[in-house]
């Protein structure tokens, strides 16, 4: 029985951590392919605004979801408490 509540508690403790750092990864793949979309679809001189434009709400939604992220693992955190 001990060795199963243990099982148990080193479960609780590295699945959310490994949750988290998966989370995280999908945002940076995301935010990436964000990026390399914005240079393509505007790669002339004159669509330099655009692209600021297109570059800055990736990088809002990048923030947005380790934000996210963040707020998951601090949760399951939570829970664990």
């Amino acid at each position: 029985m001990r060795k199963a509540i243990l099982i148990m508690a080193l479960f609780l403790t590295f699945v959310p951590a490994q949750v988290w750092a998966d989370c995280k990864s999908d945002c940076r793949a995301e935010y990436k392919s964000k990026v390399d979309s914005c240079e393509s679809l505007y790669n002339n001189p004159e669509d330099s605004n655009t692209l600021r434009r297109c570059l800055d709400t990736g990088k809002d939604q990048y923030d947005s979801c380790i934000n996210k992220c963040e707020n998951r693992h601090e949760s399951s955190q939570t829970i664990r408490d």
